[in-house]
């Protein structure tokens, strides 16, 4: 069983995104709200992914994209290049989201990392 920590904004997103209540046994009381435990890939599998992922979608190299990377200042992402990346983490990863989290992420010119935490929570 591993431990993961979602950074602050990454949670709101996903609240807001999803409007999903997260239920206390997904939580583990001794730690912050902010960690889950979850078996699965580590954050270090996901960005690799992430990051190969995007430098094919953008054709850019892979060096360039950090966890710290905004999606749009940083690697001059437009909407439908997110809504792409979103189609690539469904069938990667299995995950059905709406268009209101790839919104979210423009709105808030999300990060790498904060894409990686929300992936994180709904696998």
């Amino acid at each position: 069983m591993k431990i993961k920590y979602i950074s602050m904004a990454a949670f709101v997103l996903l609240a807001i995104a999803s409007q999903k209540e997260v239920k206390a046994a997904e939580l583990n009381s001794n730690i912050t709200p902010y960690a889950y435990i979850l078996n699965g890939p580590s954050v270090g599998d996901i960005f690799e992914w992430a990051q190969t992922q995007l430098s094919e979608q953008l054709k850019i190299k892979k060096e360039l994209i950090t966890m710290e990377s905004k999606l749009i200042t940083d690697l001059g992402m437009d909407s439908l290049d997110i809504l792409e990346f979103m189609n690539a983490i469904s069938g990667q990863y299995g995950i059905d989201y709406d268009t209101k989290l790839a919104t979210i992420c423009v709105l808030n010119n999300s990060t790498v990392e904060d894409i990686i935490d929300c992936i994180l929570i709904w696998i």
